[in-house]
């Protein structure tokens, strides 16, 4: 079950998906946010003990915490990627952030920081939901100054800076294409240094696509720990992978390509859109795959933000002999909901699509494949059931 627990004297959070994966953050003594684990489930209290792990080694001429933070703002001796740039009317670049505070909101943790020197507020905002393997993150900025006040230009605000644990190696899969050749995935040794993937297009294209994961070279469809990122973006965008010297890897994901200024005055408020974040320990297809790959009949889901909206891409590669009617556990839906399919006037109850699944009218012959669509109409009152445990794609 999805949850976020805390432990206020170490300042650690601990957010676990549906998919007993766990995300654990930690604010140090300089107001820093970092990530501690990104991996298999931990209680509060196993987290609190990464703390006695030993701290960065230091080396001249660098701030230990480069390449480390989950929130990434220039400044100090930093000279990796930083998700958060801004410049101040006198010219000013670098942010120096403090721990405000914190709070917890269906099932939405928002962690406040300011700059000490100039009037802006940062909120970076993580969110688990139940049913769902995936966490979601984004990143408001405010201008909090008086009227008159100088505007601040905002140079990049990416959603999230996703902190990768050390692994053998790292291994990146994106997509790429054009007219007629959509959606190739290339996978290839991540180089140190970093490497910009990107659109300037203006809209999500069949060139390029805001999303990316990361294995250790080994990992296989079936297979293997993999580390997945994604933009909720259709306009231009960029995603940075960084590898730093020390060896450790963060994937950052924001809309709007360099250069891209965006100028705040007093009042103003700058929110990004949402980026996703999922782990798996079943190879890239448990990533995005509604069943099992040794089933004959599986899917791929996409639920709305709102949750008003769901499509599936259900296909059968073989059907076998004496099978029975396919049906597809869905995910991510309100369990207390019922849904329509607009093509063909059924309802279902959410409760029951998520624990039987969704009828699937497939056509003759193999392979076979179909669309449906399904959209919330109201509230049933019919008992709620419990979810198995399938992924859906975020």
């Amino acid at each position: 079950m999805s949850q976020i627990t805390h432990a206020r004297r170490p300042g650690i959070w601990v957010l676990t998906t549906a998919s007993e994966s766990s995300y654990v953050l930690h604010v140090g003594a300089h107001g820093m946010l970092r990530c501690l684990h990104w991996g298999r489930a931990l209680t509060v209290e196993q987290a609190a003990s990464l703390l006695e792990y030993p701290a960065p080694r230091e080396r001249s001429c660098e701030d230990p915490q480069d390449g480390l933070l989950d929130l990434a703002a220039a400044g100090g001796l930093r000279y990796g990627y930083a998700g958060l740039q801004v410049r101040f009317a006198d010219g000013t670049r670098d942010l120096e952030l403090e721990y405000l505070g914190h709070r917890v909101e269906g099932g939405e943790l928002a962690l406040l920081f300011a700059d000490v020197h100039f009037p802006l507020e940062i909120e970076a905002c993580y969110r688990v939901r139940p049913d769902s393997p995936a966490i979601e993150r984004h990143l408001t900025l405010r201008h909090t100054g008086e009227p008159g006040t100088e505007p601040i230009d905002v140079e990049r605000a990416d959603a999230a800076t996703w902190l990768l644990p050390e692994l053998a190696d790292y291994w990146l899969s994106r997509s790429y294409g054009q007219w007629s050749a959509e959606n190739r995935v290339h996978r290839g040794q991540l180089t140190f240094g970093e490497t910009v993937l990107g659109s300037r297009r203006g809209v999500t294209s069949h060139q390029a696509n805001p999303w990316a994961m990361i294995d250790d070279g080994t990992a296989s469809e079936e297979h293997g720990t993999v580390y997945g990122a994604a933009l909720a973006w259709s306009g231009s965008w960029q995603l940075v992978a960084q590898r730093t010297p020390g060896n450790r890897v963060g994937l950052s994901l924001g809309h709007g390509h360099t250069p891209s200024i965006r100028s705040l005055e007093p009042g103003d408020e700058l929110r990004s859109p949402v980026s996703i974040g999922i782990h798996t320990e079943g190879g890239f297809g448990a990533a995005y795959r509604l069943g099992d790959p040794d089933r004959d009949t599986s899917g791929v889901q996409y639920v709305s933000r709102d949750g008003t909206e769901t499509v599936v891409l259900a296909y059968r590669t073989a059907r076998r002999f004496g099978a029975a009617a396919q049906v597809l556990p869905l995910r991510g839906l309100d369990t207390r909901a019922r849904y329509r399919d607009p093509d063909t006037g059924r309802e279902h109850h959410g409760a029951v699509l998520q624990a039987r699944g969704v009828p699937l009218d497939l056509p003759a012959g193999d392979p076979a494949s179909t669309l449906v669509r399904l959209r919330r109409v109201g509230t049933s009152t019919q008992a709620q059931l419990i979810p198995n445990g399938v992924n859906q794609q975020p």
